[in-house]
């Protein structure tokens, strides 16, 4: 058997295309992991800086509530309606803590037992 130059050349060079596509498949590859490294990192950057926009409002918030609230100043408009929707949310946290303090209470008597009534003996 004789072997044939031509064909071994042509499996070298399809072997040399493909190795040649697979590297820039990487490459793309390396760049779009790359990319939402990058974007990963700039969302976590944001949502740090939201949250603490979000306490700061909250802060100030309370402080404000606090104020009017000790103050007797005169709550203006704009904010009368938010400051009323605030105390409405407070009376119904009471009321829920009002209702799991009942609850358990409640399984606090079950659990020890129905009272046992004296005999006259």
């Amino acid at each position: 058997m004789t072997k044939d130059p031509k064909g071994d050349t042509q499996v070298i060079d399809q072997i040399q295309q493909l190795w040649s596509n697979a590297q820039k498949q990487l490459e793309q590859l390396k760049r779009a992991v790359s990319e939402n490294v990058e974007v990963s990192q700039l969302k976590a950057r944001l949502d740090a800086v939201e949250q603490a926009k979000e306490r700061a409002l909250l802060v100030l918030g309370e402080a404000a509530k606090k104020h009017f609230e000790t103050s007797g100043a005169e709550v203006p408009g704009m904010l009368r309606s938010a400051l009323e929707a605030v105390r409405r949310a407070e009376g119904q946290v009471q009321e829920e803590r009002n209702s799991i303090r009942d609850l358990l209470e409640e399984a606090e008597v079950v659990k020890k037992g129905p009272l046992k009534k004296k005999s006259g003996k």
